[in-house]
């Protein structure tokens, strides 16, 4: 390749200033116009991509307090169970009890 002065070439004529200036112009506009489209395109597309984050936190969110409320549900339910299986096995002792001391007791003379 050959090495080319460029301090020797003569100025460039108006008409090549021109046609320079029309040309870096018209890529200037080019390049704004395209990074425009870009921008629109990518405001586009994060839209769609939070409403779709928006709906997976909104059903996995109603799923989970579902599940939560069914899972404190059935411990409250368990708890009751548990308490009342308690009392009645309180209960059964106690009349055991009764019953055994009062086979025990002995007749009154």
């Amino acid at each position: 390749m050959p090495f080319i002065d460029y301090s020797n070439q003569p100025p460039p004529t108006p008409a090549e200033q021109a046609k320079q200036q029309s040309i870096y112009t018209e890529n200037v506009a080019r390049m704004h116009r395209e990074q425009a489209e870009q921008k629109a395109f990518d405001d586009k597309l994060m839209l769609i991509i939070a409403g779709a984050a928006l709906l997976v936190v909104i059903f996995f969110g109603r799923w989970f307090l579902r599940f939560l409320r069914e899972m404190v549900l059935n411990s409250a339910a368990k708890s009751v169970r548990a308490k009342r299986a308690m009392s009645g096995k309180v209960e059964s002792l106690k009349r055991e009890i009764v019953s055994r001391a009062d086979a025990n007791r002995k007749p009154l003379p």
